[in-house]
Formats: C-alpha cells, sequence, structure tokens
C-alpha cells in the first residue's frame, strides 16, 4: 500500500504525518491527523462517527460528548480553504465523508 493518499488536490503522506492542500502544508495534531487518515482511507464512502470514535480514541471515551464534532470542525477549518471546493461534508444521521462532492 502506498503511503500517499491523493483526494482531489488533498495530499496526506502517511509516513510522514505531513497534509498538504494545494501545495501548503497544514499542521495537524495527531488526533486530527488519526480523523484525516481514516477518512481518507475510506474515501469517497462515508465513515461512521463510532467507527472514527474508535480509531482516533481510547476505549474511555465519552460518547455523550460533542468533542468528535468539534474535532471535525477544527479539521474543516484547516482542510476547507476559502475558494476551495470543501472535501469534508456530514452526512447527516451518519458520520462524514472527505471527497470531492457531495455524490
Amino acid at each position: 500500500m502506498s503511503s500517499l493518499l491523493r483526494i482531489a488536490d488533498l495530499e496526506i503522506d502517511l509516513r510522514s504525518r505531513i497534509v498538504k492542500r494545494v501545495g501548503h502544508e497544514i499542521a495537524l495534531t495527531n488526533r486530527e491527523f488519526s480523523l484525516l487518515e481514516t477518512l481518507a482511507e475510506a474515501s469517497p464512502r462515508h465513515v461512521t462517527k463510532t467507527t472514527l470514535v474508535e480509531r482516533a480514541w481510547d476505549q474511555y471515551f465519552d460518547s455523550g460528548t460533542n468533542v468528535l464534532n468539534v474535532y471535525i470542525s477544527y479539521l474543516r477549518k484547516k482542510i476547507d480553504l476559502p475558494g476551495l471546493p470543501p472535501l469534508l461534508h456530514t452526512v447527516r444521521g451518519i458520520g462524514f465523508a472527505l471527497r470531492e462532492s457531495r455524490e
């Protein structure tokens, strides 16, 4: 498996943990990177909230909090830059998807 994932103009190097959009490097926390990696590996399919939580948090995660939504918001602010088409989409009632459009 290649260590480089590409979704539209977003590049994710799994080995070096470097993320770039239109050639500009994006700094992510470990948790943000884990969420993005999970979404990118499934792209363009959606990923359930449960799967994202299991991949990014430990077994003691309180599913009653909105912390996943907060981290998705952080990711959106970093990768869905003004003037560029959004890549991170909410799939109502299910989870999230990383893809070029709302197929």
